[in-house]
Order: structure tokens, then C-alpha cells, then sequence
């Protein structure tokens, strides 16, 4: 297995020799003042302690490392482009994590906090996410990997080539120990680690001007081919129409013209009665495009609820206990038992009702909520009763709501279930 580094080094404050990162003092927070704020406005998330790695400038070079005042162990950053195994891990938290930290940012809780010094270090960070420089971060105590960023609290400034970027303090990670994995997933071995390569894509603001101007002249030129444009005349004509026969053209146009202001005349006239038959026409109703119920928008909002691309909410309006658990295409499944991405491999259960052990929480407005990783295939939607002690002895079915959010489109399965019973439902992407 190769080695790790312990910190990322801008030699002379520079990315490379086109690239300078400027630490922007004015507004500087440190790892732990930044996490500990995002926590005491309760925003939670697995990979949020050791997201954003520990940027230091002593007026020379600009060296980052993964801090963790709770630990002792020394992390360890790996560049993607060495470990291809873990991209696809790596990055789909990395989207995670933004995702939700664009939404938290957006929502009131942040928006009207007190501190605002986090509203503003935070909005910089997300306003510039696409700066940030992505890394696997290692831990060599648990040999699990996680998402971790540099080229946060500052700014890039562009101007030459070349490339300036070292990766030192290095470590040996052990090679007896074969179960190194990623979230729990098993990574193989790897060869030593090449040089860190890091590609910066031109600005291209012009290229989009002249691209959009060569697709405004195409179109000029399709239309002045496709169109015909004889019946213009003599100002303006792509066809081989001879004078004579525009001449004529004109003439019929303008006694056609004479004919419908006499027939206008005729209709409008009070002496003259005409008789016109109207046919019925078909009125076909527009399509209405089903939108999200408010109840359950009110309900995800005033529980703070957070949202995804792809989402499945479960409502219903007595005291019982509703379960609500999803199998994905792979097979994973996400429930109350393994309700995070990282244990199921298939989603989040972001709420789960009525649970019997919080008695104090049980509500007549329950809700269930889960968050689903991208897949195509065919997913298993199951809703099952539960005691709770406030279970249905009366065997009553109890009506429920469930509701797929898939990119903005709407879609429901309506049912009930009997105490102690179990529905079933299938969503096909």
C-alpha cells in the first residue's frame, strides 16, 4: 500500500507558478471554530469534522493540514488522481456534504442566526466551492478514507505556468493490514503514489461570446435558406422570380385584398343578414402538473427536514407508528435499523415518527422521510405498522400518503395498512 502525506505545502503562497492563493485575514476562521459553529446552529453531517483541513500562512508558504483537537492520529491526505479506487466514493460525499450545506446556508436558521460571522465565512466558501481542491483524507487508527478540502478561507489569483504544489511529511502506511476501506468498502493494494498534478481549465468567458455569436449567424443563414422570401419583392428576395410574375403576384394580393373589404362591408351592414355556422369545437383541458401536497411541505419544514434530488416522504394522522423502509436496485436497503448512506449503501433516513422509545414525541401530524442515492432500476417502497404503545387494537386500517420526489417530479401511492400489517409499492426509474 503507498504512502500518505501529512500536509500539502503552496510553496511561496503559490499553487503553481500561474496560481497564488491569498489567505483572506479579515475574516479567517480556524477548523474548529468553524465546525463548532456549524454544530451550535445544529447542522450535523459524518464527514463534517474533518471536511476542511487546517490552512496555515507564516508570510512565506501556505501548508495545510487535517486537525482534530479530540485525537492524537496524524491524517493523512491521498490525491485522487493516485488512488482512481476511491473517486467515486470520495466525491459522491463530497457532494453531499455541499449539497446540504447550501441548503442549511439557505435556510432561516442560518439566515437569522446571530453569528454572523458564519453566514458570511460560509457563503464565501459555498459561493467559491468550485475552487475547492478535493483530497481523500486517511485515517491510519480506524483505515477508513473520507472527503477532505483545501483552498478554502482565501482566494486564487491567476497570472504564469507551472506547477508549484508539494505534498511532504511523509508516512509509510503499513502493508499488513489489507482491510484499509472506504466507508467501510475494502480497497485493494496500490502502487506508490506519482507526482500530485494539478490541471487548471483556462477562462473561457470569451470562447462562450464567440460561440453564441456563430450560433446567432447560423441561424441567420438557415433561416435565409429555408424561407422563402420572393413575396417581399423587390426589397428583398433568395428566389429566381422574374419581375413580371412578382408584378402579378402583387395584383392578385391586392385584389384579393378588395374582395374581403367588400365582404367585411357586407357583414357589418345593418340591412344585410348573415347567417354564420359556427362548428363546436373540442375544448381539450390543459395538463396540470401535480405539485408537492402543503401539508407535507409543512410538515418537512417545520421539522428542518433536508432535501435531495431524489426523496420519498411517508404522512399519515393518527398516533401509530408507520414504518418506512426502501430496497434500491443494488439490493441495500435503508431503514430504521441502518438509517445512514455510509451503513446501507442506499439512503438516509432523515425522519423517522412515532418511534415508541421517544413517547414524549409521538404526534397525530407524523411524517417519515428519506433521502435515496441516485440509481436507475426498480425500487421496493414498504410501509409496515408498529406498536408503540399507542397501538390500534381495534384493527381500524389507518390511511396513509406516500409521495416520491424525483427531480421535481411528483408521484404518489395512496393505501392503508392494518395494525401489525405491511404495503408494498414500486417505483421503476
Amino acid at each position: 500500500m503507498s504512502n500518505g502525506q501529512k500536509q500539502i505545502l503552496f510553496r511561496g503562497g503559490k499553487l503553481d507558478d500561474k496560481t497564488s492563493f491569498v489567505v483572506d485575514s479579515s475574516d479567517h476562521y480556524d477548523v474548529q471554530q468553524l465546525v463548532a459553529a456549524l454544530r451550535g446552529l445544529e447542522f450535523n453531517h459524518d464527514d463534517l469534522d474533518l471536511y476542511f483541513a487546517q490552512g496555515t500562512d507564516n508570510n512565506t508558504d501556505v501548508f495545510w493540514e487535517i486537525s482534530d483537537l479530540h485525537s492524537n492520529v496524524t491524517f493523512e491526505f491521498f490525491s485522487l488522481d493516485a488512488r482512481p479506487d476511491l473517486v467515486e466514493t470520495i466525491e459522491a460525499r463530497n457532494k453531499d456534504i455541499l449539497f446540504k450545506l447550501q441548503y442549511f446556508y439557505d435556510s432561516k436558521k442560518c439566515q437569522n442566526s446571530k453569528n454572523k460571522k458564519l453566514v458570511e465565512v460560509l457563503g464565501k466558501i459555498l459561493q467559491k466551492k468550485s475552487e475547492l481542491i478535493l483530497y481523500a483524507g486517511f485515517d491510519p487508527t480506524k483505515k477508513v478514507y473520507f472527503p477532505v478540502v483545501i483552498g478554502w478561507g482565501g482566494s486564487f489569483e491567476y497570472s504564469g505556468k507551472g506547477s508549484n504544489v508539494n505534498l511532504t511529511g511523509t508516512d509509510r502506511i503499513s502493508t499488513d493490514d489489507p482491510t484499509q476501506n472506504v466507508g467501510g468498502v475494502t480497497a485493494g493494494p496500490q502502487s506508490d503514489l506519482p507526482k500530485l498534478k494539478v490541471v487548471h481549465k483556462p477562462k473561457t468567458f470569451w470562447l462562450l461570446w464567440l460561440l453564441w455569436l456563430s450560433i446567432f449567424l447560423l441561424a441567420l443563414i438557415i433561416a435565409f435558406k429555408l424561407i422563402p422570401s420572393c413575396g417581399l419583392g423587390k426589397y428583398f428576395s433568395n428566389c429566381n422570380v422574374t419581375s413580371a410574375s412578382t408584378n402579378a403576384r402583387e395584383l392578385y394580393f391586392g385584389n384579393l385584398s378588395k374582395q374581403l373589404t367588400i365582404k367585411n362591408s357586407l357583414c357589418l351592414s345593418p340591412n344585410i343578414k348573415v347567417e354564420t355556422k359556427v362548428e363546436p369545437q373540442e375544448i381539450v383541458a390543459p395538463e396540470i402538473i401535480t405539485s408537492i401536497k402543503p401539508e407535507i411541505t409543512e410538515r418537512l419544514d417545520e421539522l428542518d427536514a433536508s432535501r435531495s434530488e431524489l426523496m420519498v416522504s411517508l404522512v399519515w394522522n393518527t398516533k401509530e407508528d408507520l414504518d418506512l423502509s426502501i430496497t434500491c436496485p443494488n439490493g441495500a436497503r435503508v431503514f430504521h435499523s441502518k438509517p445512514t448512506l455510509q451503513l446501507n449503501n442506499c439512503g438516509t433516513l432523515d425522519i423517522d415518527a412515532n418511534v415508541k422509545s421517544l413517547a414524549e414525541k409521538i404526534t397525530e401530524r407524523p411524517i417519515e422521510h428519506i433521502l435515496l442515492k441516485q440509481a436507475l432500476g426498480t425500487f421496493k417502497i414498504s410501509v409496515k405498522s408498529i406498536p408503540n404503545g399507542t397501538f390500534n387494537t381495534s384493527g381500524t386500517p389507518t390511511s396513509f400518503v406516500v409521495e416520491i420526489n424525483d427531480f421535481g417530479k411528483i408521484k404518489e401511492f395512496t393505501g392503508t395498512v392494518v395494525p401489525g400489517g405491511m404495503r408494498s409499492f414500486t417505483l421503476v426509474r
